[in-house]
């Protein structure tokens, strides 16, 4: 190989963006982060993603993949730990605010949980999902007009209310309790037939 084209070759590599590369090369870590998890095995994930952060110490997305992989796994605290830590560096990172938000109502911290959700919303997520979430946190505070509106955006948002009774507690309750069962029955009937809120209440 003749030394001009290997002078060519670096001249040329050595003009792109590093940052690009760096991009590149930080997607992919996080992306073998979640491969190893999706296989099970929590520990070789955890393990590829702290050797991850040694070349991408400023990395939310890797920290985001660890928390997910420590969520999977049941892990709660170290879940919550690297969604923080990635939060701190991308406090914008729609995907670790709306999972945090679900691990803090598992917690019974719905002020926290709202506040990411919130968060989520401003920046642009409108998925049924946050709003689902937003609408049982309104149910928790007994604030029952929010609880409505955003059960309403919810639909809007493409949710499908035939599955309202399988998502468990609070829910179930609330079908049959005598405040918010008519929430509930007044956005069924907005949306749906009256033979829904019939098979809702079995």
């Amino acid at each position: 190989m003749s030394l001009s084209f290997l002078l060519l070759f670096s001249t040329v590599f050595a003009s792109r963006e590093p940052q690009d590369y760096r991009f590149v090369h930080e997607r992919n870590a996080a992306k073998s982060v979640a491969s190893i998890a999706l296989k099970g095995d929590l520990d070789s994930a955890l393990i590829k993603g702290e050797a991850a952060l040694r070349q991408h110490p400023d990395s939310a997305l890797i920290r985001y993949e660890m928390g997910l992989a420590c969520n999977r796994a049941e892990r709660i605290n170290d879940a919550i730990r690297f969604y923080d830590e990635a939060l701190a560096l991308d406090p914008n990172m729609v995907s670790a605010l709306f999972d945090r938000a679900e691990l803090h109502l598992m917690n019974a911290k719905a002020e926290e949980a709202k506040r990411d959700l919130m968060q989520a919303v401003s920046q642009g997520a409108n998925h049924w999902g946050v709003q689902l979430r937003l609408a049982e946190i309104a149910g928790l505070e007994n604030r029952n007009d929010g609880m409505s509106a955003h059960l309403i955006e919810a639909v809007e948002s493409g949710f499908n209310l035939k599955t309202l009774s399988s998502l468990g507690q609070p829910w179930k309750d609330w079908i049959v309790d005598p405040v918010k069962s008519r929430i509930i029955r007044r956005v069924v009937l907005l949306y749906a037939k009256g033979e829904l809120w019939d098979q809702l209440q079995r």
